[in-house]
């Protein structure tokens, strides 16, 4: 016969926002007089240990008087953020002196057990489980604004680079170069590349383009992304140096051709320096790595009832979750709480994920709303205003048709005009 010895079994579940009470510590001494099992998951036990670093450090501010630097006055932010901002919900960490003692005989009690760890060699991988906490103010990443460029060049660039692989499938671009014969012939040259990629199995085209084989890319593909990206580079009014330290930089590197890095760090200044250097990032590192996964598996957006679900858990929920593409675990299963780390990364992800799952209602009316409101910032006849103009080309783009402007030939010169049939008439769409 077999000796089953009984011991209870307690639970021990911890999060950012858990307070360290009293009561918690209590239930843990009980645990240990009576011998008991503890279990926990890996990311419990490090959002223990992080409330505990994040405690200490207010701590040692609010001891030396530090205070945390608040974004200036003067930055810009458009309606969508300053919208999403009013209704996020920002809350100042309170910490008493009684729950860093109870934080350090709990740390205490831990030292004092004996830990086992189930798959040990995900839990103690450092890219596989990891859990970060953001702290202090939320500040625009560099290069995101510029006096020269103006706002979103980080998403506008990566944007470009994007649309020459989703030109293969539509056969339509969503640039402005669609004028340029260059252009054209290099995105068709992309597009029969990654034909060919396919019939060789280096590239996959179903549920999307998903690159297999990184050599392809490297080989095939990359060279003809430099070029597409110079388009990009020079549309930005780069000053005057040859193409081919351009395209060699953005190919090799600053380390591997001394000529090229020489010649575009004398001839451009530290914006367009940037510009490159976040060119060349794209071209070898971010981009395979976004085109490498599936969308709805490895990353995708928040469904309405994935955002109705993380509320309930989370009311506090981040606008960048919100909005932006998050990591998934499975099929149309998104990660609980984890988001992507690196921001051009993100920026990638969230590209693609509206582009292959389209926009959502939420995001659709948002996106009206700011227009709208630009709209009645700006001056002149509502059909030759620039929010005007772009809900127009948004439509004809789709397949559609604006009811109410019209052009009409003039009886006296012959000239065509363009006049307003009726204001409201920009609410109403026929196909």
């Amino acid at each position: 016969s077999v000796l089953l010895k009984k011991k209870p079994v307690f639970t021990f579940s911890f999060s950012r926002g858990t307070p360290i009470t009293r009561d918690l510590y209590m239930k843990l001494c009980k645990a240990r007089d009576s011998k008991a099992i503890i279990c926990a998951t890996p990311t419990s036990i490090k959002s223990f240990m992080l409330k505990f670093v994040e405690m200490m450090r207010h701590l040692e501010r609010s001891k030396t008087g530090s205070k945390s630097h608040t974004a200036p006055s003067g930055m810009f932010l458009s309606r969508i953020a300053q919208r999403f901002r009013e209704q996020s919900v920002v809350t100042e960490l309170t910490v008493n002196p009684e729950d860093v003692y109870y934080c350090t005989e709990i740390l205490k009690l831990f030292k004092e057990g004996v830990l086992l760890l189930d798959e040990v060699d995900l839990i103690l991988h450092p890219l596989k489980s990891e859990l970060n906490w953001p702290i202090g103010e939320k500040n625009p990443i560099d290069f995101t604004r510029s006096k020269k460029f103006g706002m979103g060049l980080r998403w506008d660039a990566q944007w470009h680079l994007l649309d020459a692989m989703f030109y293969a499938s539509t056969k339509k671009m969503s640039v402005n170069f669609s004028d340029s014969r260059e252009a054209i012939t290099i995105l068709d040259s992309i597009a029969s590349t990654i034909q060919r990629g396919v019939a060789e199995n280096k590239l996959q085209h179903t549920p999307h383009i998903v690159l297999l084989d990184r050599d392809f890319y490297s080989k095939q593909l990359k060279p003809l992304l430099v070029r597409w990206q110079l388009l990009y580079l020079r549309s930005k009014r780069l000053p005057n140096i040859e193409d081919r330290h351009l395209l060699s930089y953005m190919a090799n590197g600053p380390l591997r051709d001394k000529q090229a890095a020489s010649a575009v760090s004398v001839a451009l200044d530290d914006d367009y320096m940037k510009m490159l250097n976040l060119s060349h990032d794209l071209i070898n590192n971010f981009i395979p790595h976004v085109i490498s996964k599936i969308n709805r598996v490895s990353f995708g957006l928040l469904s309405k009832g994935d955002v109705k679900i993380a509320e309930e858990t989370d009311p506090n929920m981040s606008m960048a979750r919100r909005l932006a593409a998050v990591p998934f675990v499975g099929k149309d299963v998104p990660s609980r709480a984890s988001q992507f780390s690196h921001p051009d990364v993100v920026i990638g992800f969230t590209i693609s994920a509206y582009r292959y799952e389209g926009i959502r209602m939420t995001d659709f009316v948002t996106a009206l709303q700011e227009l709208r409101d630009m709209l009645d910032g700006e001056f002149g006849p509502y059909h030759k205003r620039p929010s005007a103009l772009r809900w127009i080309s948004w439509v004809e783009a789709a397949g559609g048709k604006v009811r109410g402007p019209r052009k009409v030939e003039s009886s006296d010169s012959g000239d065509e005009d363009t006049e307003f049939a009726a204001a409201p008439a920009y609410i109403g769409v026929r196909p």
